[in-house]
């Protein structure tokens, strides 16, 4: 549902705002995806050129605050940005 939403609000207008929705995007079409900001800015996001790492990391933070994406954090490695299993349907 909070996908819903999110993918049919207004027009956005926010670069932030926009990278959080290819995001969602990008998870919706592969359900197991997980990666790191530097790979969700080049594989991820198909016109990453609009979007400051910055713009980035603010979605992916909104994403994880509202629990629609999971962060792996280790502490030899980057964190690892995927999908959550809190509510697997609701994101279709």
């Amino acid at each position: 549902m909070a996908w819903r939403l999110l993918l049919f609000s207004r027009t956005v207008r926010d670069s932030s705002r926009q990278a959080e929705i290819e995001i969602v995007k990008y998870l919706i079409a592969h359900r197991d995806a997980r990666d790191t900001v530097e790979g969700i800015e080049k594989w991820w996001l198909a016109e990453s050129w609009q979007y400051g790492m910055a713009d980035i990391l603010a979605a992916l933070r909104r994403l994880e605050d509202r629990d629609l994406i999971r962060v792996w954090k280790s502490v030899s490695a980057k964190p690892v940005y995927g999908r959550t299993s809190v509510d697997p349907q609701g994101m279709e």
